[in-house]
């Protein structure tokens, strides 16, 4: 039962990341979260060693205690306050891939539980290779973005919902940008 968390993350509520004695709540390991999920993505050779420098880098850059960081990436990895191992050998076991997506999971229901909302941004542009490349950097920084080929379904779309930003090919076939 310890160790049913590698097969799949457990269902758990966001109240796991609230830990008096890392002085971590929810907001706070949000912002943790965020912060490491490039770190992580930027090692290469994923072993113990280089996931603990990571985090302890990261703790050492924002000037708090290793828990403050290692609690949070635990809580997301494994869904359980209670594991047979810390963050880092929990990290190495599922693989780099398998801990970034639990990472992804994590920072969904934190957002989700704070009431955080992605902002919706509109990108229209009629060459959809463009608007693809666009759309999937807007995506990765957390955007929820609605792509559209011509003026006319764009402006249906922003009578229904209000984006927080238009990105506009100003030379539409159908409407100027």
């Amino acid at each position: 039962e310890k160790l049913d968390f590698f097969d799949e993350l457990p269902e758990y509520d966001t109240a796991l990341y609230v830990h008096k004695k890392s002085k971590t709540d929810e907001a706070g390991s949000l912002e943790m979260l965020r912060a490491m999920l490039p770190v992580f993505e930027g090692i290469s050779d994923w072993c113990d060693e280089n996931i603990l420098a990571a985090m302890t880098g990261m703790a050492e850059k924002c000037e708090c205690k290793n828990a403050k960081v290692m609690w949070p990436v635990r809580i997301a990895a494994a869904g359980k306050a209670v594991t047979p191992g810390g963050a880092v050998e929990i990290c190495r076991i599922l693989g780099k891939n398998e801990t970034l997506r639990r990472m992804r999971v994590g920072i969904e229901k934190l957002e989700k539980s704070l009431g955080y909302m992605a902002d919706r941004i509109i990108v229209v542009d009629d060459e959809r290779e463009i608007a693809d490349l666009i759309g999937l950097y807007l995506e990765n920084d957390g955007y929820e973005v609605h792509k559209f080929l011509n003026g006319a379904d764009a402006l249906s779309f922003v009578e229904k919902c209000e984006p927080a930003l238009a990105v506009l090919d100003v030379m539409l076939p159908d409407i100027d940008g």
